[in-house]
């Protein structure tokens, strides 16, 4: 392809952060890291890109006078945007809809960016690459790290001089990641004696130097949408986002080698905690969770996330070795039985209606229509607050997922 023809390739880069201690997170990890040579630098110089940054007023003042928000303002265009004061929570699925509008507009593609990420140096450039391939979507397998210990260990060894990039070849950042993995994480192994009660991750540890994972929602790193969404959305992942803006899954690519793009979540050790002590993992247990629905009504799975569980997506420090073809067929019998077990997905739902969860999820929302419309964001806040105290939780039925 010529040079003009590669230029008219464009991404809109966007990230939603607020708050001390993702913004500290991402000035000090996610962006240094993003800054390394073979990812947005190696992009800005191909392409004609914007990096937009959605925050309150008070942190954009912190981020825009940070040095290394200034290292970004010099290889690309960038805007800093406000978040209107409120719900902040909901104010960020507003901003994406915001930057889903700006891509159509501008026939762009949207990299949508957490600010607790860290990214391996080349995940971007592989990404340009994949994208001048032809696929409209990039999808990744990733999982949670826990940030107190991975975060000063990642520092101490590839921290710039100047604190402004953070340079880490892939497979070493496996190999640092795999040391400080996230317990939820951990709990989504297939031999976990406290297997996940949300098991939109199934792993497998190959040795100490691997992670093989089979996982429904995958982060959707590249989406090009066509057109504006007009329905509320959830969660990038386990929403029907991409179904609805990429309807072919010809146009999707799934990245299966942390090799070409590797980037982690970063995460407090104790957030988001779904473990069970006890609990073992079995095909009938995962196929009951993908055919159930969150408060009885958003379906944990859709067709496409059956479709990338069949993908086997490789995370490794190391050459791939004859062990993984093992554990591999192994983890395809296991998939191969789950989706079977879907075909009788009418009667999972009916079982999980007749759950006492189910009953509290029906009771909850008779309760909530009967609130003043002018009485709901509070109750709302005040519900949501409740992730604080996970024991709590269990008043109100199945924990809840915090993707």
């Amino acid at each position: 392809m010529s040079e003009v023809g590669v230029r008219r390739l464009r991404f809109h880069f966007v990230t939603v952060v607020w708050g001390e201690p993702y913004v500290d997170l991402f000035l000090k990890v996610g962006l240094p890291s993003l800054l390394s040579p073979n990812n947005l630098p190696y992009v800005a110089h191909k392409t004609d890109s914007v990096y937009r940054i959605y925050t309150t007023q008070n942190d954009a003042t912190i981020i825009g006078q940070s040095p290394v928000f200034v290292r970004l303002a010099d290889i690309m265009s960038t805007e800093i945007l406000f978040m209107e004061d409120g719900d902040f929570e909901s104010k960020g699925f507003e901003c994406f809809r915001k930057a889903i509008d700006d891509v159509v507009r501008d026939d762009a593609g949207l990299v949508f960016l957490a600010a607790d990420m860290v990214w391996a140096d080349g995940a971007f450039a592989n990404l340009y690459r994949i994208a001048l391939s032809g696929k409209l979507c990039i999808m990744i397998g990733s999982f949670r790290l826990a940030k107190e210990s991975f975060v000063p260990a990642l520092l101490e060894r590839y921290q710039s001089l100047d604190e402004c990039t953070l340079s880490v070849q892939p497979r070493d950042l496996v190999r640092l990641s795999l040391e400080h993995l996230h317990p939820w994480t951990k709990s989504c192994l297939w031999d976990s004696l406290e297997f996940t009660s949300w098991p939109c991750w199934l792993h497998w540890a190959i040795g100490d130097g691997g992670l093989l994972l089979r996982q429904f929602h995958l982060q959707p790193l590249l989406t090009r949408p066509s057109e504006r969404l007009e329905s509320t959305i959830g969660s990038l992942d386990g929403s029907e986002y991409v179904p609805i803006t990429h309807p072919s899954y010809d146009d999707i690519y799934i990245v299966e080698d942390s090799d070409e793009i590797a980037g982690f979540e970063m995460s407090d050790s104790k957030y988001c905690v779904l473990t069970v002590p006890g609990n073992r993992a079995t095909a009938v247990k995962i196929a009951y969770w993908a055919s159930s629905r969150v408060g009885g009504l958003y379906p944990m799975t859709n067709r496409y996330h059956r479709m990338f569980l069949q993908h086997r997506i490789r995370i490794h420090a190391d050459e791939i070795k004859p062990e993984w073809r093992m554990v591999e067929e192994s983890s395809d019998k296991t998939v191969d039985m789950v989706l079977s077990l879907l075909r009788f997905e009418l009667v999972f739902r009916i079982i999980g209606l007749l759950s006492p969860q189910s009953v509290i999820a029906m009771s909850k929302r008779r309760l909530y229509r009967m609130i003043p419309s002018s009485m709901r964001p509070n109750l709302l806040r005040l519900y949501y607050s409740l992730e604080r105290f996970p024991f709590l939780w269990r008043l109100f039925g199945e924990p809840r997922s915090n993707q």
